[in-house]
C-alpha cells in the first residue's frame, strides 16, 4: 500500500505511522524512507498546509522522527 497510486499521501503517512505503533516498520524501511523522501521534497514545491491540521501534524511528526529538518515556521526545507 506504500506505492499504490490509489491511496491518498495521507493514507500512506497513516499506514507508516500504524507500522511504527505496531513495531514492524524495520519490515519497510526503504519503502517507508521513499515515501517521506518524495514528501520532503514535496514541501518544497507545494504548501506544507494542503492538508486539514492531522494531516499536517502527523507529516510534520513524521518527518522529524525520521530525521529529515523540517522547520516548524516555514512550508520548504529551507
Amino acid at each position: 500500500m506504500l506505492d499504490h497510486e490509489r491511496s491518498t499521501h495521507v493514507d500512506q503517512l497513516e499506514l507508516i505511522d500504524d507500522l511504527q505503533k505496531l513495531g514492524v516498520s524495520y519490515h519497510f524501511e526503504q519503502e517507508i524512507d521513499n515515501m517521506l523522501t518524495f514528501t520532503y521534497h514535496k514541501l518544497d514545491k507545494s504548501n506544507f498546509m494542503e492538508y486539514d491540521l492531522h494531516a499536517n501534524a502527523l507529516k510534520f511528526r513524521l518527518l522529524r522522527q525520521h530525521g529529515f529538518n523540517v522547520s516548524e515556521g516555514k512550508s520548504s526545507n529551507s
